[in-house]
């Protein structure tokens, strides 16, 4: 997928296709996964590159239905029953990813056919954070925000950076945007103070830089406060300290702020 709207189209088609049986919803940018790929030593999931060089990757997972449908073919056995319901479960996510190559939705995609293959896709999602961290120095944020609006603040931040320099000076290395959408605790609806409900997402945004200096964190802070505020209904958790930081170095920690 080339952009976020692709993404969100994903998940679009993904909800309705398997519904209840969706229990993660993952995606990571390209300079994500380029990240990944440079410092954790692990395998591309494709072939070539992307068209026009970047794109986002989704990764979904799915759970056994619920307890009433598992309930009709009680007369079987529970492990002819188990096996059949993740029959039903692979079909489905086989029908899925046929419907979206078929549309164009998606340019490329792979159905894990064992436990291996199920831990090494989720290796790539799960491995971002400790790549940054050997990249340099990590100013991490966690948001929780509508899902439309999730991307957009990391190109904003991206372009910030851009017009003071910090890019092209070495300061800022790299701003990588992942999460999740509709899965578990993140399918939330937010209720706005215009009477209107967003469907929410949690995004983490990576910001990784040479060095702990109080001119690149004056350049994150208040702005990505102030900018996730625009977003009515959102809300940001203070950042969190990469792994990668000596103790006493890290700088001061405001207090969450969330709008209302």
């Amino acid at each position: 997928m080339p952009d976020f709207e692709g993404v969100q189209r994903v998940f679009k088609e993904t909800r309705i296709a398997l519904g209840e049986i969706l229990s993660a919803f993952e995606f990571f940018d390209q300079e994500g996964l380029d990240l990944v790929l440079a410092h954790t030593g692990q395998k591309a999931p494709f072939e070539g590159e992307p068209a026009g060089g970047r794109a986002f990757y989704v990764l979904l997972e799915t759970s056994g239905s619920n307890k009433d449908h598992d309930d009709e073919v009680s007369a079987v056995s529970s492990a002819y029953r188990f096996h059949k319901a993740d029959l039903l479960r692979s079909q489905k996510l086989g029908g899925l990813l046929e419907h979206l190559l078929e549309s164009e939705i998606v340019s490329d995609g792979v159905l894990a056919q064992d436990e291996t293959q199920v831990a090494s896709l989720w290796s790539l999602r799960e491995s971002l954070p400790e790549a940054a961290g050997k990249l340099g120095k990590v100013y991490k944020y966690d948001l929780s925000m509508p899902v439309k609006d999730m991307y957009s603040l990391v190109e904003e931040a991206r372009e910030r950076f851009r017009a003071q320099g910090l890019d092209m000076d070495g300061s800022i290395k790299a701003t990588v945007g992942y999460g999740h959408i509709g899965d578990g605790a993140s399918l939330l609806v937010f209720w706005c103070l215009r009477g209107l409900t967003r469907i929410a997402g949690n995004l983490h945004i990576n910001i990784v830089a040479s060095r702990w200096d109080e001119k690149i964190e004056q350049a994150i802070e208040p702005w990505i406060y102030e900018a996730t505020g625009a977003f009515s209904c959102s809300s940001v958790l203070p950042p969190l300290t990469s792994l990668a930081q000596p103790p006493g170095t890290a700088p001061s920690l405001p207090s969450t702020v969330s709008d209302s």
